[in-house]
Order: C-alpha cells, then sequence, then structure tokens
C-alpha cells in the first residue's frame, strides 16, 4: 500500500483546531430484504488504516502553482473489456448510420403554461481542460457550491460570486505527490457533517494509480483538505482504477469503481468502505475493499451507484448500490452492505427485474456531421429515501435515438416502476437524479439531462417526474452555442455523468445541477438552480432590433432586445462574430459580409426563437493583413526539412519570410520550404503585406534543430509544437503519440538539473496537449524531456521563460 503520513502532533492539532464531526441524528433503517433471493454474497478482500495529509489551502499567487493538465485530442479510452465494447461499438455503428442516412424529424419544442420547474440562480462554472469536462458538484446548507471537471475545481456563493476558481488538483494536492494527472472527480455534502466529500484519481497504470479521498476541513471548502490516498492496485492484479461512484451512509463513505489492466482489458469491479468521521476528524481512517471478477456476480454489469439518502437523514448499517449492465438486459442489481466498516460486513447481491433496455446510438448535432456519444447504458444517478432507491440511465428509445430511463425500486419488494423519456428525433444523454420535494414520502424528482438533434446545439435541459411517475415537458436550463467539435475522431466525447445536488436546508424544493453544451466548438459548464415553477408563467415572445443595421467595417452595432413575459436566459448567434448571453450585447463587426443574427430566449414556461436573415450589411474599407504562420514540424534532427504555412487573415497579397539559419534564408512565397543543416535554435520572422499596409510577426526559438549523432530519441513520438514561446505565464507543448504508453515528462535547466517532475504516467495515443504554469520560473531557457518507461528521450523541447 502507499500511503503519505505525517506526525501524530499534527493530527492532534488538527483534531483540537477544528474538532470531531457532528454525528447523525436521524438514521432511517434500512427495510428489510428476503434474503432467499441473493445470488451471491462479497467479503473483504483487503483492509488497512490510512493516514491524512492536510491540504488544499493554495496560495494567493497563482505562481507557486504548476497547474499540470493534459487533454487528449486523438483517443478515447474504451471503459470495456474488449470482448463487450467491440459488441457496443458494432451496435453503435449500426445504428449512428441507420440514423445518418434516414433522420427522425425533431418534435416541436413545447411550451408549457403549468411547469413544475423553472430555474433560479444560474452561472458559468469551471472551465474544463480534459475531455469530456465530467461534470460533478455539490451545496452546503451555508451556500458554497463546489464544482469539479476533469483536472480542476472551483468554489462559488450560491449566487455565483467567486471564491476561488480553477483550482488545479495538481496543486490542490500538491502534498500527496503523486506525480500523475488527475481525472474523473466527484464531490457531494454530507448534511449532517456539514462538510464536503472530494474523490478524484490519480494516474492511469497499475503503478501510479491512487484515488484521492478528501475530507472538507471546515464547511468552507476554501479552508482546506484532509486528503488520503489510497493505492488503486490494491487487490494487486496489476490494473489500475477508472470511473469512480461514491456515495454515503450514517457512518462511512462508499467509493465504486472499475478496475483496468495496464492493456486497458476490463478486470473487475471494486468497492472501497472507509470511515467517513475519521477522515472529517483529520485522523487515520479505517477502510475495507470488496472485489470481484468480470464473470462472477455481476451478469453484465459495469458500474456499480453507491446510493446516498436524498434528504437530511442518513441511513444505515451499510449502504445500497445498484448496478445496471453497460450494454442490454432485464435485470437490475442491488447490492446491501450489511454494516459499517467496524462491523464484520459482508455484500449481498440481488437480482431485480426491469425492462429490457440496450445501448444507443450517438446524437445528431447542429453545425457538423461529428456526432455526439452518447455512452453506454450503466446507472449513472441515484438515490435513496422511504424505502426507494431511485436512480436512472441512458437507453435506446426508439430507433436508437437516446433516451432517459427512470426507476424507483421498492428493496423491500425488489420491485420496480419506470418510465422513460425521449423525444422524436432528439438525443438524451447523462441524467442526474435528485429529489424535487421536501416531503420525505413524496417521490417527487427533478432529473438534468443533455439533450441534443440535428436542429441545436448540445444543450441542458431539466424536467419533473411526479409521484404517478408523471414526467413534465422539459424547460431549458442552457442554450448551446456551437457544436462539440474538439476531438480528431467523428464521435465527440459528450460527458461520463453529469453532476445534480439538493440544497438540504432550503425552505422549498432546490436543487442545483452542473452541466456541460456545446461552446466554442468545444464545452461550456453551467450550474443553475432548479425550483418550484409558476403556474400562471407564459412562454416569452421574442424580438430585438439594431441601432444600425449597414455601415462601413469595423462596424459597431447596439442589439436591443424587445421580448416580452419576462424572459430570463438570453443568448444570441451573430454570424461571424460568435455567441453573446447579455440582454443587450454591443457587437464589432470586423469584416465585411451580410450577417444573420438569430435571438433564443427562455423563461420557466419554454422559450421562442427569432432569426433574422441578412440583417446587418458591413461594408467593406482597406485593412491591412494580419501576419501569422504555423509549420508542419519545430524539432527534429538535422538536416531539418520544415514546411511553411501562412496563417496570416485579411488577405494579404505579399510575404516577406527571413529564415534564420535556413537555405534559403529568405523567401517571397506564400508558403516556402526551407531546411537547416546546422543544429542550433532558430526565429522565424513573417512580413505579410497587401495595398493597405503590413504586419509582422516574429517567433524566437521557433526552430530547433539536433544534432543526428548524439540523440536517442525514438519515432513513436512526433509532430511537436510549443506555444506560446516565449512565454510568461502558461505554456502548452502538443505532440503525437503513436500508441499509449507511460511517459515521463520532466522540466530541465540548462545545466540538464531537473526543475519540476511534471508527472510520470499513461498518456493515451493520438494527438495530446501537455500545459504548465511558468510563472514561478526564472527567465532563461528550459527544456521539456518527454521520456518513455525505459528511460528513453522520446523528444526534447526548449520552452523559454521571459
Amino acid at each position: 500500500m502507499k500511503f503519505t503520513n505525517i506526525s501524530s502532533g499534527l493530527i492532534a492539532c488538527l483534531f483540537l483546531c477544528f474538532g470531531g464531526t457532528v454525528q447523525a441524528q436521524n438514521v432511517e433503517a434500512k427495510p428489510n430484504i428476503d434474503r432467499s433471493k441473493k445470488i451471491a454474497t462479497l467479503t473483504v478482500q483487503a483492509s488497512g488504516t490510512a493516514s491524512p495529509v492536510f491540504t488544499g489551502k493554495l496560495s494567493e499567487s497563482s505562481s507557486e502553482n504548476w497547474d499540470v493538465t493534459i487533454a487528449n485530442y486523438g483517443q478515447v479510452f474504451n471503459h470495456e473489456s474488449e470482448t463487450k465494447e467491440s459488441v457496443i461499438a458494432a451496435e453503435k455503428a449500426a445504428l449512428n448510420q441507420a440514423k445518418l442516412d434516414n433522420p427522425m424529424i425533431p418534435s416541436a419544442e413545447k411550451n408549457s403554461n403549468n411547469t413544475p420547474i423553472a430555474v433560479g440562480r444560474s452561472f458559468d462554472g469551471t472551465f474544463q481542460t480534459g475531455f469530456p469536462p465530467d461534470n460533478h458538484t455539490a451545496i452546503s446548507d451555508d451556500g458554497y457550491v463546489v464544482t469539479v471537471v476533469n483536472s480542476r475545481m472551483s468554489y462559488y456563493t450560491e449566487d455565483g460570486d467567486i471564491i476561488s476558481s480553477n483550482n488545479a488538483f495538481t496543486d490542490v494536492f500538491a502534498d500527496l505527490n503523486l506525480n500523475s494527472f488527475y481525472f474523473d472527480p466527484k464531490v457531494l455534502y454530507d448534511p449532517e457533517a456539514e462538510r464536503f466529500i472530494l474523490v478524484v484519481l490519480s494516474g492511469s497504470n497499475s503503478n501510479t494509480s491512487n484515488v484521492v479521498v478528501a475530507f472538507s476541513q471546515t464547511t468552507n471548502p476554501a479552508d482546506g483538505w484532509n486528503a488520503y490516498a489510497f493505492e488503486g492496485n490494491v487487490l494487486g492484479t496489476n490494473a489500475w482504477f477508472d470511473f469512480p461512484s461514491i456515495g454515503i451512509s450514517n457512518e462511512d463513505i462508499f467509493v465504486s469503481g472499475n478496475l483496468f489492466s495496464n492493456s486497458s482489458g476490463f478486470d473487475q469491479v471494486i468497492i472501497f468502505q472507509i470511515d467517513k468521521d475519521a477522515g472529517f476528524a483529520g485522523e487515520d481512517v479505517e477502510w475495507e475493499v470488496f472485489g470481484t471478477d468480470e464473470d462472477n456476480i455481476f451478469g453484465g454489469a459495469f458500474t456499480v451507484k453507491p446510493i446516498s439518502h436524498g434528504f437530511d437523514a442518513g441511513y444505515g448499517p451499510g449502504i445500497f448500490m445498484v448496478s445496471t449492465s453497460s450494454f442490454s438486459g432485464g435485470t437490475a442489481y442491488l447490492y446491501d452492505v450489511t454494516g459499517d466498516v467496524q462491523d464484520n460486513q459482508e455484500i449481498d447481491v440481488f437480482p431485480v427485474s426491469i425492462p429490457a433496455f440496450s445501448v444507443p446510438g450517438d446524437g445528431l448535432q447542429l453545425g457538423d456531421s461529428k456526432l455526439v456519444g452518447t455512452g453506454d447504458a450503466r446507472v449513472q444517478t441515484g438515490f435513496f429515501a422511504n424505502g426507494i432507491v431511485h436512480f436512472a440511465h441512458t437507453v435506446n428509445a426508439t430507433a436508437g435515438y437516446a433516451g432517459i430511463r427512470y426507476y424507483r425500486m421498492d428493496v423491500g419488494a425488489l420491485t420496480t416502476t419506470s418510465t422513460t423519456i425521449n423525444e422524436v428525433g432528439s438525443d438524451f444523454g447523462f441524467p442526474a437524479v435528485a429529489p424535487f420535494t421536501l416531503d420525505e414520502t413524496d417521490p417527487t424528482v427533478a432529473i438534468a439531462i443533455l439533450r441534443t438533434n440535428q436542429t441545436i446545439y448540445p444543450e441542458v435541459r431539466a424536467l419533473t417526474v411526479d409521484e404517478n411517475m408523471d414526467e413534465s415537458d422539459p424547460i431549458l436550463v442552457r442554450v448551446g452555442e456551437s457544436p462539440i467539435t474538439v476531438l480528431d475522431q467523428n464521435v465527440q466525447r459528450w460527458g461520463d455523468y453529469t453532476g445534480i445536488t439538493r440544497r438540504h436546508n432550503s425552505a422549498e424544493p432546490s436543487v442545483y445541477l452542473f452541466a456541460c453544451y456545446g461552446r466554442n466548438e468545444s464545452y461550456g459548464n453551467w450550474v443553475a438552480e432548479l425550483v418550484g415553477g409558476n403556474a400562471n408563467a407564459q412562454a416569452p415572445t421574442v424580438d430585438f432590433e439594431a441601432d444600425i443595421t449597414e455601415g462601413i467595417v469595423p462596424l459597431t452595432v447596439n442589439f436591443t432586445d424587445l421580448s416580452g413575459n419576462d424572459p430570463f436566459l438570453w443568448h444570441w448567434e451573430i454570424e461571424g462574430e460568435g455567441t453573446e448571453q447579455e440582454q443587450n450585447p454591443t457587437v464589432t463587426f470586423g469584416a465585411p459580409g451580410l450577417y444573420n443574427v438569430k435571438l433564443t430566449v427562455a423563461n420557466e414556461a419554454g422559450e421562442a426563437i427569432e432569426n433574422k436573415v441578412d440583417y446587418i450589411n458591413v461594408l467593406p474599407a482597406g485593412i491591412p493583413p494580419s501576419a501569422d504562420f504555423t509549420s508542419d514540424v519545430t524539432m527534429g534532427p538535422a538536416p531539418l526539412t520544415v514546411n511553411f504555412e501562412d496563417a496570416s487573415a485579411d488577405e494579404p497579397s505579399t510575404w516577406q519570410w527571413i529564415l534564420s539559419g535556413a537555405n534559403p534564408a529568405v523567401s517571397n512565397e506564400q508558403n516556402p520550404t526551407a531546411i537547416y543543416n546546422a543544429p542550433g535554435t532558430y526565429k522565424v520572422r513573417l512580413i505579410a503585406g497587401n495595398g493597405f499596409g503590413n504586419d509582422t510577426e516574429e517567433k524566437e526559438g521557433y526552430i530547433t534543430v539536433t544534432d543526428p549523432s548524439s540523440t536517442s530519441e525514438v519515432s513513436s513520438l512526433s509532430a511537436t509544437k510549443v506555444f506560446p514561446n516565449p512565454t510568461v505565464e502558461r505554456v502548452t507543448v502538443e505532440f503525437f503519440l503513436d500508441q499509449t504508453q507511460l511517459l515521463d515528462l520532466a522540466l530541465v535547466d540548462q545545466q540538464g538539473r531537473l526543475v519540476k517532475q511534471l508527472a510520470r504516467d499513461r498518456v493515451k495515443s493520438g494527438n495530446n496537449a501537455l500545459s504548465f504554469n511558468v510563472q514561478t520560473l526564472a527567465s532563461g531557457t528550459y527544456f521539456l524531456v518527454i521520456s518513455n518507461e525505459n528511460g528513453e528521450v522520446l523528444q526534447t523541447e526548449a520552452v523559454q521563460v521571459y
């Protein structure tokens, strides 16, 4: 086992400073289950104690934070065994092709005058650096909101005021010294202890895999965390831990996950049970682990979801968990953990019949032929109350279009009722469910969903399902602004999960959600509160005007919203100029042409759209070009052939290249080719001109030529680009890997001395972007050295810091 220890004196100090936890006062007893129906029992396979590291208070100066992140654009990791994944991929491919060949016309938007749900507070959330964002959130009774995405976390007030934003997990948990990338974060709030619990994974190899479990030291997450690192390969099967699901009982936290071999084959399901009260107090925590092999009791189930209580009370002893197959089936599995971590507990497993389901196809989207991935059919979300486990997952609703299946499982009777939520011609994905009532005997829920079709960009919606299993019309929470096209492959990651959390002490039903939507060809992240709707609300009317509709470039236009019935959301799509969210935006058009302007408005009763074609006419005026360029390579052994490409804007007609150290050293071609024969680092300058003027772009140290006689680099890493270079803040290094492998990423100085071990972790094949902050460095030249697990140097890149 690998844990980081601290002194007992520091533990004692923390306990005195922050005290113990609030013990649960209200506990719902677990219903009796007919034990004759169980099909298996799991027993503890590993146990121990873990010591905390007190961490999470970031310096006021971002220069002390390295903020190391990596994004992979070229390959989606298969969260399945090879056999199951190939079956799912083949099924999805067939469904996708059928949808592309004969797409259904999407249903008309519904505007209800009697909606039971509305959007209250809403605001921008953390912007992600991984694909997909993996949104999750929790809110405290004091109104602190924690949002997490792949690699980052932020703290807000309930109104969206920033307390601390975009904190990289590599910096929050730097004291753990894990030196691996962080991913798949989950967070929840314990209303009895009045503290947050955060789980995030680090490392995607059996040698680097860790499960980080952190307990907030107070109700304010900015006060710091008691963090514990549990070895992902705890069962010793040479596997790493992926896709965590978390839940709390009255006494413990449960973290389930999927183990994968280093070659990415599915190994088994694993479940940690950890003493949460000791974690809140900053003491050594007891933990135990359950595991099972792939072919044992799970019947094809993939991902086990621990089910927390949905209201203020805890429940126990132990906890319930549920799962379904990731592909198809007609059975859900209920797991009953029979006791707390100090008990001689087991996990009993019960099959429960549910309506048959299968995996859906992927989603169509406006503006691009790429599809957004709807994922598989594993359980995504759930809660427990009044003897009922509520849960939901994505299913094939009709003709390959994805819908949401929502269930209520009577634990005592081992029966379910369910409803399938879908729309003709639309795809729903990644549901999140929470109670939408103050009465624990009322099963009404709110469900957040992602939605897309061929007439809209990927967006966020929400609806309710009442005590009679009747669903409301969905309301618009956040309109999509663009298609999602950030990845190289045809099917884009859309999400792995969506965050939802109940505001436990609210006088009226209040649920916060955190979800992704299409923005800037990638992902935006949005926080919204769901509250009760207004039965007398009327859907908005929409109209707008501009103070000027024709003029010479650059043309500044003031738009005025003229919509009626009190919309709370405005989304302007201004052709060629992007999107705006203000009610009355001001936009400057920088290029001649005719521009369409589209406004979408929404309130709690519905939405309305106005699209004015060729509304703005921008007349031409002479402007000089804006110089820029790229090249196919920026580093390699001599002789190095480089193909330069002009990327200048505003129609240049002349080009003058100054290529120091190259042959030729000067060129007037638009896209010249040059050869560098001598090792060294060289700058490149381009002067682009037209009849209205010139502009110059110069890049210092842009080309690095190495000595072929001394290099030991191998060909598995290529096409490296460093930008901006030189830099004063952050630097990004893009590179291509021909196969997934374990890499060592280190920054050294000009004497070869280690400055920072950025990461040692498994990196996926395809295009990757490594990014880190350099503000802590003195001015000068540094080198990023990328090596494989055998110590062979794959690439060395110069990084110049002002």
